[in-house]
């Protein structure tokens, strides 16, 4: 996949996915950068390193991967109780709506990460 695709899967995400952090994994990885090992069950990991950190359901894995990818880069998150959303920029990207932290911080690291591809 390609960060465009990503970035596609990740604007869609109403909940954190094991197949789209795989799918993040398979871009990130041609960076060498694989965070902490997690085995998945089955053989059709998108992945060739057959693991993927929980950057859609862990804020600590998704501030991280912005962190490696985008080193120094502000990253500004909020979270609005009331309409269960979550708002973020990573660097000079655009601003973007989740409906988690995690999922607001990595869409809006790959919004960031698309626009200097």
């Amino acid at each position: 996949m390609t960060v465009q695709e990503v970035l596609t899967v990740l604007r869609s995400a109403t909940a954190p996915s094991r197949d789209v952090d795989f799918h993040i994994a398979e871009v990130v990885s041609a960076g060498h950068w694989t965070g902490r090992a997690y085995w998945r069950p089955d053989d059709d990991a998108p992945s060739q390193f057959r693991h993927a950190d929980t950057y859609t359901a862990s804020l600590d894995a998704a501030l991280a991967l912005a962190e490696h990818m985008l080193p120094k880069a502000r990253v500004a998150l909020q979270w609005h109780p009331e309409h269960k959303i979550a708002e973020a920029t990573v660097g000079d990207g655009a601003t973007v709506e989740a409906a988690t932290p995690a999922l607001a911080v990595v869409t809006a690291l790959f919004e960031a990460l698309a626009v200097r591809t």
